[in-house]
């Protein structure tokens, strides 16, 4: 079972979402009627603390990445099986900084080529190129100043809607 039929199988029973007759979009909008938007920040300083985590993943500057970095930051990637990614999720800062420090190594050899940033899934994130020539999304759940999520999707299949790779 893909981790998001999981998730949204176990949104449905905890009660949190009722699909209307199988809208999968009409039950999200209804949670989101219900709970809130997904990020606290306003979506000018999510962009920009989007931008400052690029940078400091993809330059190696991982005092400055440390800083953005809530203490219990979880890291959860998606390859669908097809790309390299991390099979569980990824917790607590000091496994999370880990994690960067080894992929710091590969983004000077090989760097990720930004295509924009903007809101993915809604939540503050950016669109890359990386350097198998395959897109990446990734998005920032931020509270209280501090990234506690990062979500990579990795996984073509999930990603066959971005047809262009350009620069915005």
């Amino acid at each position: 079972m893909s981790s998001d039929l999981a998730s949204k199988k176990s949104l449905k029973r905890s009660g949190v979402i009722r699909p209307r007759a199988g809208n999968w979009r009409a039950a999200q909008e209804s949670m989101y009627a219900r709970i809130g938007p997904r990020f606290d920040v306003p979506k000018e300083r999510g962009l920009q603390l989007a931008e400052a985590f690029f940078s400091a993943s993809r330059g190696g500057e991982m005092g400055t990445l440390r800083s953005l970095l809530a203490a219990d930051v979880t890291m959860h990637s998606d390859g669908g099986g097809k790309r390299p990614a991390a099979m569980a999720p990824i917790i607590g800062i000091e496994e999370v900084m880990q994690v960067h420090q080894m992929l710091a190594s590969v983004f000077a050899d090989h760097s990720s080529r930004l295509i924009r940033y903007g809101l993915i899934n809604g939540l503050p994130g950016f669109v890359t190129v990386e350097n198998d020539g395959m897109p990446q999304t990734t998005a920032l759940e931020i509270a209280d100043g501090k990234i506690v999520g990062i979500y990579m999707v990795r996984n073509p299949d999930k990603l066959r809607h971005l047809k262009s790779y350009s620069v915005h």
